[in-house]
């Protein structure tokens, strides 16, 4: 079950309470988090980075404004943390904020680690537009042998000499994990 909801806020602390109640078991669960908007943001500026668990078109619903899009694309994030066995393409989304009066272009640099070690090969590179202010990245890319672990994706932007950072992670659990869970045959592969 997917459930969004956006506003504006002016900067400050902020805690997020969340509770579900499953009206079939009587069963409850709540969370608190607590996040911050800061008064003054520095450019250039990453938002975090996620792992996503799918892609579908964008429509045009008129109501909220929807922050997970990619041109045409809405990203369904993965928030969950865990990919199953034998996945070896991965997309990742996040969103950048540049200076949109700067003439020096914006790059967005991702590379991928497991278990701390870098993968080989290039790291994926975007260079947002110019005077653009707010861009959002989708990239995607291919674990030749895709082994169990954990992967760390990084995500790099500089502009003018300065750079923003963030990290998402997420860990490829084989079938041995997924027996441990208590799952088996069909139940486990739902």
């Amino acid at each position: 079950i997917s459930f969004e909801r956006s506003f504006a806020a002016p900067p400050g602390k902020y805690v997020l309470q969340t509770a579900i109640l499953d009206n079939n078991t009587g069963k409850a669960a709540a969370r608190r988090q607590a996040f911050e908007i800061p008064s003054s943001q520095s450019l250039p500026e990453l938002s975090d980075l996620m792992v996503v668990r799918g892609i579908e078109p964008a429509g045009d619903e008129g109501g909220e404004p929807d922050l997970l899009w990619g041109s045409e694309q809405r990203v369904e994030p993965n928030l969950y943390g865990r990919m199953p066995a034998g996945v070896n393409n991965v997309s990742v989304f996040l969103l950048a904020h540049a200076d949109a009066k700067s003439q020096e272009p914006a790059i967005v640099n991702i590379e991928v680690l497991r278990d701390g070690t870098p993968l080989k090969g290039k790291p994926l590179t975007t260079t947002l537009k110019a005077g653009v202010e707010f861009a959002p990245v989708l990239k995607g890319f291919a674990i030749s042998s895709a082994a169990d672990g954990k992967y760390e994706i990084r995500a790099t932007l500089t502009q003018s000499g300065k750079s923003a950072e963030t990290t998402g992670t997420y860990e490829l659990a084989g079938e041995e994990v997924h027996m441990a869970s208590g799952g088996s045959g069909a139940a486990a592969d739902a």
